[in-house]
């Protein structure tokens, strides 16, 4: 064989590999469904693994939808009579609620969606709680806050679903909105700030940095910084870049996950950016003008990822508008490679 002809044969296997998404597979995500609420300010969702409802925290209200299309289900879940604005959301493994009072400044449990809420009693939780999320069942119940201005960091309120005192997990300024962990051994943390702009990757002092999203690890009994988790911004020089909530989506073969995160700059995309590297491998268009305030859940057992963005006009983020959307997209991840070891054989 020349050499001539081994190089075409090695071009037209790259070719092949390329193309061939069994032999060079990447993650992929794809909208399911989107819908519009008009209704009032949306701020979050939660989906619930044993109803299969989506559950919206809407302004002064929390309604109840089907996951497989998003249509309400014509419930909602019971709310105090001297409840306000519902800021945060989120949903355990074991279907129990946390939602978030903004105006009364305390966080609601409901052991079943038409469960009566009970409002818990937590020492030392921060004022002003922007997202949460739950993870586990029962007495393995763990739930994370963090908060906007002045708290900026992440609390850990339970570990066991019954005690409730608000430590401070990973200290300011850590996170201003969005936060959510690696289950199972629950060692890593992701903190999501606001301002993107701020961030420098040459300089990724936790007590410096004031943006975008950042990776926490528990090593040797002691929070740290991962400083190899360096994500690309990509407007640098745009004062109006904003990272929120999110959620984290495992790899089926023991490789990298993805930090999913939203990300605002004009409009909202989600962008699932490798655990390991911040390095962004999949994205996706959120539909319209989108402001600051988003969240996403992930459901691993049926790999789809849902999710709330409140609208905003043009003119910036703070141009709330009482409407949002929601929706549901599902991901692959990718196969793992094929091991050939003369893969030239394969195509003669």
């Amino acid at each position: 064989m020349t050499r001539q002809s081994l190089l075409l044969r090695l071009l037209f296997i790259l070719c092949l590999l390329l193309a061939n998404p069994a032999l060079y597979a990447q993650w992929s995500v794809s909208e399911v469904w989107v819908q519009e609420y008009t209704n009032a300010q949306l701020y979050g969702c939660a989906y619930n693994p044993v109803t299969d409802h989506v559950i919206l925290a809407a302004g002064t209200t929390a309604p109840i939808m089907n996951a497989s299309d998003g249509s309400p289900t014509g419930s909602s879940l019971q709310l105090p009579g001297d409840s306000g604005t519902l800021f945060a959301i989120s949903c355990a493994d074991d279907g129990v609620i946390f939602i978030y009072d903004f105006t009364r400044v305390r966080i609601y449990r409901y052991a079943t969606e038409s469960s009566a809420p009970e409002t818990l009693t937590i020492s030392g939780l921060m004022l002003v709680v922007r997202c949460m999320r739950a993870y586990g069942t029962g007495t393995s119940t763990r739930l994370y806050v963090t908060g906007g201005t002045p708290n900026n960091k992440i609390q850990l309120v339970t570990t066991d679903g019954a005690t409730w005192s608000a430590a401070d997990l990973v200290p300011a300024p850590a996170a201003h909105n969005g936060v959510f962990a690696k289950p199972p051994s629950f060692n890593t943390v992701f903190g999501m700030q606001a301002f993107a702009s701020d961030y420098d990757p040459e300089n990724p002092d936790p007590d410096q940095q004031q943006g975008w999203p950042r990776r926490f690890d528990y090593v040797g009994g002691t929070w740290t910084v991962n400083t190899s988790f360096i994500p690309e911004d990509p407007n640098p020089l745009d004062n109006s870049s904003y990272c929120v909530g999110g959620d984290y989506i495992p790899d089926d073969y023991g490789r990298a996950g993805l930090a999913f995160i939203f990300y605002y700059n004009n409009n909202g995309v989600f962008w699932g950016l490798d655990e390991d590297t911040g390095t962004m491998v999949v994205e996706y268009q959120v539909p319209g003008y989108c402001s600051y305030y988003a969240n996403a859940h992930v459901d691993q057992t049926n790999k789809k990822i849902y999710y709330a963005v409140r609208r905003a006009t043009i003119g910036g983020p703070d141009s709330f508008i009482n409407e949002g959307v929601y929706g549901c997209l599902s991901y692959t991840t990718p196969a793992p490679p094929v091991a050939v070891s003369a893969p030239w054989e394969l195509y003669q």
